[in-house]
């Protein structure tokens, strides 16, 4: 494809390829060119798939709903306060079709891979017990504990949802979710478990212009929050039940290729 200019300078064109697709292509005209040629790289393959990195904060809250199992059935637990923490992790993902002009219903679906770290651990507190101990009831005491070493990964699958915008993408999405936590301390024992819950995730993208002689690859960066829920019935030496919906803040950087 050819293109007259008036004068020298970076131009922003819009082309549409032979076989219908719509491209944005950055073109840069020196002072004797008074023509330019634009390759448009027709493809056949046109889905959006990404990679990114990130870290931000976990805010957890507290575990709620907490009470025995097993030998401890029938115990009752006030909620146990968790610190804040950071958290990391990565991102795989692709979008049905690249952004174009058109915004076409291909270009607002995706899905992603998600995979993250933290570690809120259990505050020094007092824990208020009460309920029954071998089916008789007892008066409800406090118990001090020194805290205790809490850690969680996360494997996640989130069906996408986004604004095909070609420098700024809003997106919502979700998915089920499976946690993987581990409880140590010298006053609530040492154990782990394996559960299925879900996140919800939401943000904004920043995309980067990408390099007109490759087209395809973009740089981005985005901030998301995200919602988990999950519950844990945690064996070994725990025998508790607990209900675990923390909030995170994150932010990362990532490339469409």
């Amino acid at each position: 494809m050819v293109v007259r200019v008036d004068k020298p300078r970076s131009y922003a064109v819009t082309v549409k390829t032979p076989d219908g697709q719509t491209r944005f292509v950055q073109v840069a005209v020196g002072l004797a060119q008074q023509t330019t040629t634009i390759d448009v790289g027709v493809t056949h393959s046109r889905i959006d798939p990404y990679v990114a990195l990130f870290g931000g904060v976990n805010f957890p809250g507290s575990f709620t709903k907490v009470a025995g199992i097993e030998a401890n059935a029938g115990l009752l637990e006030s909620d146990v306060a968790l610190k804040s923490s950071a958290v990391g992790g990565a991102k795989v993902g692709l979008f049905l079709q690249q952004p174009t002009i058109g915004h076409g219903w291909l270009e607002w679906i995706g899905g992603e891979i998600d995979l993250s770290y933290s570690n809120p651990h259990v505050k020094a507190q007092s824990i208020r017990t009460s309920g029954t101990f071998t089916g008789i009831p007892f008066a409800p005491f406090d118990l001090d504990i020194a805290g205790a070493h809490v850690r969680f990964m996360t494997a996640a699958m989130h069906a996408l949802i986004r604004y095909p915008g070609q420098y700024l993408q809003p997106y919502i999405g979700g998915g089920p979710a499976m946690f993987w936590g581990r409880i140590s301390g010298i006053d609530l024992g040492t154990a782990s478990d394996t559960s299925l819950g879900y996140q919800v995730v939401g943000g904004l993208r920043a995309i980067l212009p990408g390099d007109p002689e490759k087209h395809s690859l973009r740089w981005f960066g985005f901030l998301e929050g995200r919602y988990q829920r999950v519950s844990f019935d945690v064996g070994g030496g725990v025998l508790l039940h607990a209900e675990y919906a923390p909030v995170e803040v994150i932010a990362g950087v990532g490339l469409h290729f």
